[in-house]
């Protein structure tokens, strides 16, 4: 289990590498050059705001979905033929209640029709991964791979083309030609993936059943509101900054710039925990010790988010002084804390996917719920003084605390005897 895990985590790894670093550092990063702090940061809490509530797109499914699977293969079919209907519901569900909250923000014009815009790419990005759900739970890592980087290798494509054969005349045009250029990537997509699932599985067209779809919901739920909180205590902070401090929006932007950066980073973690996930739903159906898969994939997590973080503080100034072209300090010690937090961030990929495949709900609830209090707090008592910097100490604290909860949860799994001596 061990081997099948480093062979498929070095294959996403290496594909990975070869795709969104030119979309970060060479799309993304040029974007906010273009058209400057103050407008970027109005897109980034455009991008922020569609993410919060995303989780009504999911309600879990994905999660339970990945788990069920992975645990009964022969049931993919029947399962994928009821949720897509269930995700067509909640599609429409999603775009009415962001659409709404964000108009009862006091949110208007452009910001409103950008917001609609990104939560259209949510949703089909909702589709994309529901589908690689299924993909990995079926143990077609390597293709679960490959369509994680094809939908940043086709906006590339388009955002580049785009920029050659058009004059792009305001930074406004230039954020909607960026977004656009992703709305086409994420629906090509999501057909690709679509089209690779069906020729994989047996499709079992049962009858439309209000029982069994209710069944399946209220076993999503937990799935969902975890989701949901982790959302929140992870994104909520652009948010605050742009409420908190609209006299200021430049530190939007200043956050954003650190942000893209572990955004980056955290998507290596969430793609592992793509293939832990049912290999670990595998390995607790099937009675397998987990211990020297936990302790491996932790062991290499931590090791490259250290490694990455030491870089980034000795770097910190040479980085931003390349990547944004700005002397500004606040870029380099917003990016330093940022990438700091990424250390406990990969503990939290790891073992949330081993008390998610144990099916310990409960537990990862709780703790969430409590990462959400103390991001909160945290940010209203950091940002009206630091800014930036501020909701960067306020996600670093809040991101530790999370992991130290979620490693002393998932030891109790992996150690059960009283008194154990081992450790990871």
């Amino acid at each position: 289990m061990r081997k099948k895990f480093v062979e498929n985590l070095s294959f996403l790894l290496i594909s990975n590498l070869l795709i969104k670093p030119i979309w970060i550092f060479g799309i993304d990063r040029k974007i906010q050059l273009i058209i400057g702090a103050e407008e970027y940061g109005n897109y980034f809490a455009a991008m922020n705001f569609s993410f919060l509530f995303s989780i009504v797109l999911d309600l879990g499914i994905n999660n339970f979905a990945n788990r069920a699977i992975s645990r009964t293969p022969a049931r993919a079919g029947s399962y994928l033929y009821n949720l897509l209907k269930i995700k067509s519901l909640i599609s429409i569900l999603y775009i009415l209640i962001t659409l709404s909250v964000a108009y009862f923000s006091g949110l208007s014009g452009r910001m409103l029709g950008l917001i609609l815009i990104l939560s259209f790419n949510q949703l089909l990005l909702s589709f994309i991964l529901h589908f690689r759900a299924y993909i990995a739970a079926l143990h077609f890592f390597k293709i679960d791979s490959l369509i994680s980087i094809t939908d940043k290798a086709l906006a590339i494509i388009l955002v580049v083309g785009l920029w050659y054969f058009f004059q792009i005349a305001t930074s406004f045009d230039t954020v909607l030609q960026f977004v656009f250029s992703q709305t086409v990537a994420l629906f090509v997509t999501s057909l690709i993936a679509y089209y690779f699932l069906s020729r994989k599985i047996q499709w079992r067209t049962e009858q439309w059943s209000p029982k069994y779809v209710k069944a399946i919901i209220l076993q999503s739920l937990p799935f969902a509101l975890l989701v949901l909180q982790m959302t929140v205590y992870g994104r909520i902070d652009g948010i605050l900054l742009h409420r908190l401090l609209p006299d200021n929006i430049a530190e939007t932007g200043i956050y954003a710039s650190g942000f893209r950066l572990l955004d980056a980073a955290t998507q290596f973690g969430y793609l592992s925990a793509t293939i832990l996930l049912p290999l670990f739903a595998k390995g607790f159906k099937n009675r397998t010790d987990l211990r020297p898969l936990a302790g491996l994939s932790f062991l290499i997590m931590l090791a490259g988010s250290s490694l990455l973080a030491t870089i980034c503080y000795y770097y910190k100034f040479e980085i931003v002084t390349r990547l944004y072209h700005t002397t500004d300090f606040r870029y380099a010690e917003v990016l330093s804390l940022l990438m700091f937090t990424f250390i406990p961030i990969s503990s939290i990929y790891i073992f949330g996917s081993l008390l998610t495949a144990k099916g310990n709900l409960k537990v990862l609830n709780t703790i969430a719920f409590s990462g959400i209090i103390f991001n909160v707090l945290l940010n209203f008592i950091f940002i009206p003084s630091e800014g930036a910097l501020g909701a960067a100490k306020a996600a670093l604290i809040t991101q530790t605390i999370v992991a130290v909860a979620h490693i002393l949860a998932s030891y109790k799994v992996l150690f059960p005897e009283k008194g154990a001596k081992q450790s990871l």
